[in-house]
């Protein structure tokens, strides 16, 4: 599951693609780029680049962090 931060900026560079040259590309260089910061963020590495690899890394803080809302 792709971040708000990386959904946004794909959405805008297919955008652009489309003004520009009518065609309907991300600009994917991008994409892998905010993945492997989001994985960084996340202490996490993946050799796939799969942000789920970075979820699970931190399964245990995100449930937690949920669990915070179910008082």
């Amino acid at each position: 599951m792709l971040s708000q931060k990386i959904r946004s900026r794909k959405a805008e560079t297919v955008t652009r693609n489309l003004k520009e040259r009518s065609v309907r590309f991300a600009d994917q260089h991008a994409v892998w780029y905010d993945v492997d910061e989001a994985l960084s963020a996340l202490g996490a590495a993946s050799p796939t680049r799969a942000l789920s690899d970075g979820y699970d890394r931190r399964a245990n803080a995100i449930d937690d962090y949920l669990a915070a809302f179910n008082l």
